[in-house]
């Protein structure tokens, strides 16, 4: 995904995962979009520490691609530490919103939207339960469904440009899909 939103005239190629981050930079309408591609064995820990400090901290918008074909686990571990660190640290005005592409989705081995959306939520209802054990804290108190509803959207994408529509209104626009 991250070469077809950095290099739309480019003809495809066969790609592999990244071993470190990559940045590109797209000028549209005089505004300048900063794309970061992440390596998928960081930690979550180290992902949120790089992605959200210094020059980084006025992201208003993040994409977490999802392997619909995977299970969510890994994913899901990066996703409760942006909104733990969401939580934390910004005003509920200023939080950003988090797009989860559910990417691989013409695959046959692919779940659904919805049912990937509810392996996210409970996910998250298990790692929250983790570190309030581990915290020795009372049960977490996060209603994770109204977190995913204003703050999450879920989309189907593939590498076909028309399956990149919805991702790319979003990193246009700012506004999560319905």
């Amino acid at each position: 995904i991250f070469y077809t939103l950095v290099h739309p005239t480019s003809p495809s190629f066969q790609t592999v995962s990244s071993i470190k981050p990559n940045t590109g930079f797209v000028t549209k309408d005089n505004r300048v979009w900063r794309y970061l591609d992440t390596p998928g064995h960081w930690s979550p820990q180290k992902l949120v520490a790089t992605v959200l400090t210094g020059s980084n901290s006025s992201i208003d918008r993040i994409v977490l691609v999802l392997d619909s074909t995977q299970p969510v686990s890994k994913s899901v571990d990066f996703l409760y530490g942006l909104l733990q660190h969401f939580q934390s640290t910004t005003s509920k005005s200023k939080k950003p919103s988090v797009l989860v592409a559910c990417h691989k989705s013409k695959s046959p081995k692919a779940k659904n939207v919805r049912r990937l959306k509810l392996q996210v939520r409970n996910e998250l209802e298990r790692l929250g339960k983790l570190m309030m054990a581990a915290e020795n804290a009372a049960a977490s108190t996060v209603n994770w469904d109204d977190v995913l509803s204003s703050q999450v959207g879920f989309i189907s994408t593939s590498v076909d440009p028309p399956m990149l529509d919805d991702l790319k209104a979003y990193l246009e626009s700012g506004t999560l899909p319905e």
